[in-house]
């Protein structure tokens, strides 16, 4: 078949395709409505990031992502508006985990005196690509607390020898961000340990108190006095540890980052691009990130 005959035969297909009543792109997703202590977390960070302490700190946003080897951005997709069934998207099989870090630019200085290590910036150091596993639907388990703890670290390393001081790192609420040191009393403790706990917290007890009111007395402590390792961490080196309110990615700039880059990534795919096209444009994608993306 010649190119014309191609181009009429596609006209006549799509002439059919929007006769059928169906539209182009992606159905819009619902809507939930989000609980009254969600809300208040999301004002408390807001007012906490928009305050004018705020400009004191250099601001640190770290976040993890994926890609899937099938993943595209093309607006090619087509579909009936009166069909209530939802189409599964493509996103099975091989993928590619990632994690990096930005820092926002230097607000303690006019723009007119900021040198490179002033701008907004990818941490590149702190970027790590890997193939992640294929059974588990959250990308959130392909990372663990060892590993990101390990990372953490290197983020740390890393702001020390930039000479990047009291810096504000935000992330999100995942459970791996938050677990607490390994000494922590645990509900399933045994009574003499609940026992030492309280002991070491100075917290009042009698030698006839259950399993069950000594947690309840060391849950409220340690909800109000012990912190995740992550941020005793962070505090050690000077810096603020600050986690985004739930369902609000909108109020994480690095998630701008990752539509950036996935968007790079995607409008290169075809049907036959492989795994490893598809890691090689991550890496050119993180290459070209600028300071004016961030």
């Amino acid at each position: 078949m010649d190119d014309a005959a191609t181009a009429a035969a596609l006209r006549t297909v799509q002439r059919f395709v929007t006769s059928c009543g169906c539209k182009r792109g992606k159905r819009k997703g619902s809507t939930y409505r989000l609980s009254v202590e969600n809300e208040a977390k999301r004002d408390s960070y807001v007012q906490l990031m928009t305050s004018e302490s705020a400009d004191h700190f250099r601001t640190v946003y770290l976040d993890e992502s994926y890609i899937h080897h099938n993943y595209s951005s093309h607006n090619d997709s087509i579909y009936d508006p009166t069909d209530p069934y939802v189409i599964k998207e493509k996103h099975k099989g091989r993928r590619f985990c990632f994690i990096a870090a930005i820092i926002d630019k230097n607000r303690t200085l006019p723009d007119a005196g900021h040198t490179d290590a002033d701008a907004a910036q990818l941490l590149s150091d702190t970027l790590d690509i890997f193939e992640g596993g294929k059974q588990t639907k959250d990308y959130h388990g392909m990372f663990n607390h060892d590993y990101f703890k390990s990372w953490i670290e290197t983020l740390l390393a890393g702001l020390e020898a930039r000479n990047f001081h009291r810096c504000r790192i935000v992330m999100d609420n995942a459970k791996y961000h938050k677990k607490l040191p390994k000494s922590t009393p645990r509900k399933g403790s045994r009574r003499s340990d609940m026992h030492a706990a309280c002991k070491l917290y100075g917290i009042s007890y009698t030698a006839s108190d259950t399993r069950a009111i000594m947690w309840e007395k060391l849950s409220r402590h340690i909800v109000e006095h012990v912190e995740p390792e992550i941020v005793s961490m962070a505090k050690e080196k000077g810096h603020e540890v600050v986690f985004t309110p739930p369902h609000y990615s909108d109020l994480q700039p690095i998630e701008y980052v990752w539509a950036n880059i996935k968007g790079e990534v995607g409008r290169q795919y075809t049907s036959n691009t492989t795994f490893q096209q598809v890691r090689n444009r991550l890496d050119r994608a993180f290459e070209n990130i600028s300071s004016k993306t961030i």
